[in-house]
């Protein structure tokens, strides 16, 4: 049996060996996503499980995409979350054991997230595209 801490670490490991996390600017933490970063960061996170005979996990991967600046406006940096998904998805379904068996609870997502830039008073947007992992 392995707890929800140990499959973290061990899809952490898994990424950090990966072409994605050579890929992205920031950082790759299971402990949260560094303060105020601005770069391109990814959080690995496990929130659930079941005991028993068979066990059960939901993990996140949640991946930060700063955006893009155009003419004065804050865009969705479309081109680079496409890449770094076309990335994840091999990435993760390579991640196969005897183990494991993964399912995906959804597709990827981009889900904005709005802060302010104190410094400029100018609104500061990044997003983010999440891989929810199920483990049975």
């Amino acid at each position: 049996m392995k707890t929800n801490k140990e499959i973290e670490i061990l899809l952490y490991n898994y990424i950090k060996g990966s072409e994605l996390y050579k890929e992205v600017s920031g950082t790759l933490s299971h402990v949260g996503r560094p303060i105020g970063s601005k770069l391109e960061d990814i959080v690995v996170s496990c929130k659930s499980g079941t005991s028993g005979q068979f066990q059960s996990f939901v993990c996140d991967v949640n991946i930060y995409v700063p955006n893009i600046n155009a003419n004065g406006e804050s865009l969705q940096n479309s081109s680079r979350i496409v890449e770094l998904t076309s990335l994840c998805v091999p990435l993760f379904n390579k991640f196969v054991s005897t183990e494991f068996r993964i399912e995906y609870d959804e597709t990827p997502k981009a889900i904005e997230i709005k802060g302010v830039n104190v410094l400029y008073k100018q609104p500061n947007s990044i997003n983010t595209f999440k891989f929810r992992i199920i483990w049975h």
